[in-house]
Protein backbone atom coordinates (compact mmCIF):
# COMPACT_ATOMS: atom_id res chain seq x y z
CA UNK A 1 0.00 0.00 0.00
CA UNK A 2 1.28 3.45 -0.93
CA UNK A 3 1.97 6.05 1.75
CA UNK A 4 0.66 8.75 -0.60
CA UNK A 5 -3.00 9.74 -0.26
CA UNK A 6 -2.95 11.92 -3.37
CA UNK A 7 -2.96 10.29 -6.82
CA UNK A 8 0.18 10.11 -8.90
CA UNK A 9 -0.07 12.48 -11.88
CA UNK A 10 1.81 10.22 -14.28
CA UNK A 11 0.15 7.63 -16.48
CA UNK A 12 -0.29 4.24 -14.79
CA UNK A 13 1.71 2.60 -17.56
CA UNK A 14 4.86 4.68 -17.94
CA UNK A 15 5.90 3.03 -21.18
CA UNK A 16 2.79 4.38 -22.92
CA UNK A 17 3.66 7.80 -24.29
CA UNK A 18 7.09 8.02 -22.69
CA UNK A 19 9.95 9.65 -24.58
CA UNK A 20 13.71 9.50 -24.38
CA UNK A 21 14.95 13.05 -23.85
CA UNK A 22 18.18 14.88 -23.10
CA UNK A 23 17.32 16.36 -19.68
CA UNK A 24 19.35 19.55 -19.02
CA UNK A 25 21.48 19.63 -15.88
CA UNK A 26 22.61 22.77 -14.00
CA UNK A 27 26.21 22.39 -15.17
CA UNK A 28 25.17 22.79 -18.82
CA UNK A 29 25.42 19.10 -19.66
CA UNK A 30 22.49 16.80 -20.26
CA UNK A 31 21.49 13.36 -19.11
CA UNK A 32 19.52 11.03 -21.39
CA UNK A 33 16.52 9.63 -19.57
CA UNK A 34 13.01 8.42 -20.11
CA UNK A 35 10.47 11.19 -19.56
CA UNK A 36 6.84 10.42 -18.86
CA UNK A 37 3.80 12.58 -19.41
CA UNK A 38 2.40 14.50 -16.43
CA UNK A 39 -1.33 15.10 -16.20
CA UNK A 40 -3.47 17.28 -13.94
CA UNK A 41 -4.73 14.99 -11.17
CA UNK A 42 -8.15 16.64 -11.36
CA UNK A 43 -9.03 17.34 -15.02
CA UNK A 44 -6.49 15.05 -16.74
CA UNK A 45 -5.00 17.77 -18.96
CA UNK A 46 -1.48 16.94 -20.19
CA UNK A 47 0.82 19.58 -18.77
CA UNK A 48 4.48 18.64 -18.80
CA UNK A 49 7.09 15.91 -18.80
CA UNK A 50 8.98 14.50 -15.83
CA UNK A 51 11.65 11.86 -15.27
CA UNK A 52 10.17 8.36 -14.92
CA UNK A 53 10.39 6.18 -11.84
CA UNK A 54 13.73 4.82 -13.06
CA UNK A 55 15.23 8.20 -12.10
CA UNK A 56 14.43 7.61 -8.42
CA UNK A 57 11.38 9.86 -8.44
CA UNK A 58 8.63 7.66 -7.02
CA UNK A 59 5.74 10.12 -6.70
CA UNK A 60 4.44 13.17 -8.54
CA UNK A 61 1.22 15.09 -7.87
CA UNK A 62 0.25 18.00 -10.11
CA UNK A 63 -2.74 20.35 -10.46
CA UNK A 64 -2.98 22.67 -13.45
CA UNK A 65 -3.39 26.38 -12.67
CA UNK A 66 -7.12 26.32 -13.55
CA UNK A 67 -7.88 23.41 -11.19
CA UNK A 68 -5.67 24.88 -8.46
CA UNK A 69 -7.59 28.17 -8.69
CA UNK A 70 -10.87 26.27 -8.51
CA UNK A 71 -9.99 23.90 -5.63
CA UNK A 72 -7.33 25.87 -3.73
CA UNK A 73 -4.68 24.61 -1.35
CA UNK A 74 -4.45 20.99 -0.30
CA UNK A 75 -3.76 20.62 3.42
CA UNK A 76 -0.23 19.43 4.16
CA UNK A 77 1.17 20.33 0.74
CA UNK A 78 3.17 23.23 -0.66
CA UNK A 79 2.13 24.93 -3.89
CA UNK A 80 3.79 27.64 -5.93
CA UNK A 81 2.99 28.46 -9.56
CA UNK A 82 5.92 27.89 -11.92
CA UNK A 83 5.99 31.52 -13.07
CA UNK A 84 6.06 32.78 -9.45
CA UNK A 85 8.89 30.35 -8.66
CA UNK A 86 10.87 31.66 -11.66
CA UNK A 87 10.25 35.26 -10.56
CA UNK A 88 11.52 34.42 -7.06
CA UNK A 89 14.68 32.86 -8.47
CA UNK A 90 15.30 35.86 -10.77
CA UNK A 91 14.79 38.30 -7.89
CA UNK A 92 17.21 36.39 -5.64
CA UNK A 93 19.83 36.26 -8.41
CA UNK A 94 19.65 40.03 -8.86
CA UNK A 95 19.64 40.68 -5.11
CA UNK A 96 22.48 38.34 -4.17
CA UNK A 97 24.63 38.25 -7.33
CA UNK A 98 23.71 41.50 -9.13
CA UNK A 99 22.68 39.81 -12.39
CA UNK A 100 20.79 36.90 -13.91
CA UNK A 101 23.07 33.88 -13.78
CA UNK A 102 23.44 31.29 -16.53
CA UNK A 103 23.11 27.59 -15.71
CA UNK A 104 26.88 27.24 -15.94
CA UNK A 105 27.44 30.18 -13.55
CA UNK A 106 24.97 28.70 -11.06
CA UNK A 107 26.69 25.30 -11.19
CA UNK A 108 30.14 26.91 -10.82
CA UNK A 109 29.05 28.99 -7.79
CA UNK A 110 27.31 25.97 -6.27
CA UNK A 111 30.38 23.75 -6.69
CA UNK A 112 32.54 26.46 -5.09
CA UNK A 113 30.08 26.82 -2.18
CA UNK A 114 29.41 30.47 -3.12
CA UNK A 115 25.80 30.19 -4.31
CA UNK A 116 23.54 32.39 -2.19
CA UNK A 117 21.76 30.45 0.57
CA UNK A 118 18.35 31.61 -0.68
CA UNK A 119 19.04 30.27 -4.18
CA UNK A 120 20.23 26.99 -2.70
CA UNK A 121 16.92 26.67 -0.82
CA UNK A 122 14.95 27.49 -3.98
CA UNK A 123 16.90 24.78 -5.82
CA UNK A 124 15.30 22.15 -3.56
CA UNK A 125 11.83 23.41 -4.54
CA UNK A 126 12.52 23.60 -8.26
CA UNK A 127 9.90 22.03 -10.48
CA UNK A 128 12.56 21.79 -13.20
CA UNK A 129 15.46 20.04 -11.51
CA UNK A 130 15.84 16.33 -11.07
CA UNK A 131 17.56 15.91 -7.75
CA UNK A 132 20.56 13.68 -8.40
CA UNK A 133 23.31 12.80 -5.92
CA UNK A 134 26.55 14.65 -6.51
Amino acid sequence: MSAHILPDSRAGNETFGSQMVDWPLPDGTAMRLEAVAVYCANCGKHSAWAPGTGSGQNFLFYLCAKCYEKHGDIVGTFALPDDEFCQNVAAEMLDKHGKHLSEVEIATLDDAGRLAKELKLLERESPYLTQTPR
